[in-house]
């Protein structure tokens, strides 16, 4: 495989080498420019152009049904339902990288229109079946114009991400926003914890990028938008983290939630958040 010799972002030739492995490609590298602090594969080599359209749904949900999907996917669904209702109440909504689009479906009938625009050919069918109207890419849109743009959890599995925003951002309407979230390079289990079954298990190979507020930022201001704010969230609570620590695996949320409530996650979520060291970045952006 061909390795990556600089820095997307700032162009460096300097980087270092990140502990852990990438948990389904063991060879591949993982890197962090020293000049802007970017984390990347070296590699881009093993996914193939078609892979969102043909290998990514047998690689990742196999033969889970649209049900299976939307129930695994419900505490996430629910809470960026309730981020983008305000935004999207009578108003046009495109929501890129849908998946098996829990978001969109919910929130259809608040809005004036609702698209969505998803590469798997699985969901394409399910999803215009529930009303959607569905595109494959963004050359599709034929220049649509939509009040809000939400990119869930996909910009790390962008090659170009900010050749990938710049074309997005040309369907945001005057005045229109965009909310962007993205896995954080600056997890507390990696940067303080130092859960070594977690950097063996985190890093994987369709998220070419992990982003921290900095890198997060440029990436989106080099893309001609305007970022408003960008937001820490914790999508994992206090029992996933402490599972990791005690028994170096993940489920901790589910097998040990009777740990958690909605007093303690927020606390923890909070002080998370001070310390910079959440899972989840939000940005919200405009065009300039």
């Amino acid at each position: 495989m061909k390795k990556i010799k600089c820095c997307y972002l700032c162009g460096s030739k300097y980087s270092i080498q990140v502990h852990g492995k990438v948990r389904d490609i063991p060879e591949i590298g993982i890197k962090k420019c020293e000049n802007c602090s970017l984390v990347y594969l070296d590699t881009h080599d093993h996914l193939s152009d078609d892979y969102y359209h043909k290998e990514y749904d047998k690689d990742v949900f196999g033969q889970w049904s649209h049900q299976n999907y939307l129930s695994y996917s419900k505490i996430d669904d629910d809470r960026r339902i309730k981020q983008v209702l305000p935004y999207v109440s009578n108003k046009s909504y495109l929501d890129v990288g849908c998946g098996a689009g829990g978001v969109a479906i919910h929130v259809k009938k608040y809005c004036n229109q609702v698209s969505v625009v998803e590469p798997m050919k699985k969901w394409q069918k399910v999803l215009k079946d529930r009303g959607l109207e569905v595109f494959g890419d963004h050359s599709e849109l034929k220049g649509k114009k939509y009040d809000f743009i939400s990119m869930f959890h996909v910009l790390e599995h962008i090659a170009d991400p900010i050749g990938f925003l710049t074309e997005y951002k040309e369907n945001i309407s005057e005045g229109g926003l965009m909310l962007i979230e993205v896995p954080s390079a600056d997890d507390i289990l990696l940067k303080l914890y130092e859960s070594e079954a977690f950097a063996n298990f985190t890093y994987w190979s369709p998220h070419l990028y992990l982003f921290n507020p900095n890198t997060f930022s440029m990436v989106v201001e080099k893309s001609g938008l305007k970022i408003e704010a960008i937001q820490q969230l914790q999508r994992y609570p206090l029992s996933n983290h402490l599972k990791w620590l005690a028994k170096s695996e993940g489920g901790g949320h589910i097998d040990w939630s009777f740990i958690d409530s909605p007093d303690l996650m927020s606390a923890y979520e909070s002080q998370l958040s001070k310390m910079g060291m959440c899972d989840t970045l939000i940005a919200w952006v405009r065009k300039i």
